[in-house]
């Protein structure tokens, strides 16, 4: 069976919501109700855009729940699409030609088919001067002078580095990690501390550090505050205004205590 495409729409899905993008270039925010899945609605919505635009329509998904791709008729119907294959070049860089294998020419009706000619010179074989520089390693106190000399990390110092580089990353959706133990001197509260300051002052910050114990917690008390009291008891209510479309992101100022330092935010 084949279908022809005319539309692809890439929809970002966070949580209980998504973003959807219309034809016109709108991101149109789309919202999961009360025991529903978030990507039955956008299927929903891929399938109102394909009967209005009378074809098929690709829906690629990416997000909280990963990437998903998959076809939608104008009638309804819905298909897997085929993910794309990557564009190989292993033997570009010997001067030697790139063909199509002969079992896929067959399959795609190509195999009589004269080779086409080549639109762009072959890519340039020599190295470029443009290279990705990596100068963390001259920030590392002493290290400064023998990398200037050639010298490279130790192995310790390389392990370094790349675990911050690891801890830098940034994912699409939220993601949490738990600290879950008794109460009282296992260290719950320095670990999602430490956790958090990590994760804030590599990652650039919107890391949020929430000590879910709002009678007995300690993490509000043993961090920075900050310029207002409030608690997450505070935070519950206005919960709607938050997650409303018009809503800002320096509106859960309010109630956080941003460490300077560290860069992330305490509930």
């Amino acid at each position: 069976m084949s279908v022809d495409i005319a539309l692809r729409v890439y929809a970002s899905v966070t949580g209980p919501t998504a973003i959807f993008p219309t034809p016109e270039g709108v991101g149109e925010p789309l919202s999961a109700p009360a025991g529903e899945d978030i990507r039955q609605v956008i299927v929903q919505r891929a399938a109102a855009e394909a009967r209005q635009a009378a074809t098929a329509v690709e829906l690629v998904t990416f997000g909280d729940h990963g990437e998903h791709r998959i076809l939608i008729d104008p009638d309804g119907g819905i298909h897997r699409a085929r993910s794309p294959e990557p564009v190989r070049f292993t033997e570009a860089s010997e001067g030697k030609e790139v063909g199509t294998p002969a079992q896929e020419q067959e399959a795609l009706g190509l195999a009589e088919a004269p080779a086409p000619e080549p639109l762009a010179p072959a890519p340039p074989t020599r190295r470029s001067f443009i290279e990705d520089a990596d100068t963390s390693v001259l920030s590392l106190g002493g290290r400064a002078l023998l990398a200037k000399i050639g010298l490279g990390p130790s192995r310790a110092q390389a392990e370094r580095l790349a675990g911050e580089r690891l801890v830098s990353q940034h994912w699409a959706g939220c993601r949490t990690a738990a600290v879950v133990n008794g109460k009282g001197g296992v260290g719950k509260t320095m670990t999602t501390a430490m956790l958090a300051a990590v994760f804030a002052r590599h990652g650039g910050g919107n890391v949020l550090a929430w000590d879910n114990n709002d009678t007995r917690g300690t993490l509000g008390w043993r961090t920075e505050q900050g310029l207002y009291d409030t608690t997450v008891r505070d935070l519950l209510p206005a919960a709607s205004q938050l997650l409303a479309p018009t809503a800002e992101i320096s509106g859960i100022a309010r109630f956080v205590h941003h460490q300077r330092v560290d860069r992330y935010d305490v509930l």
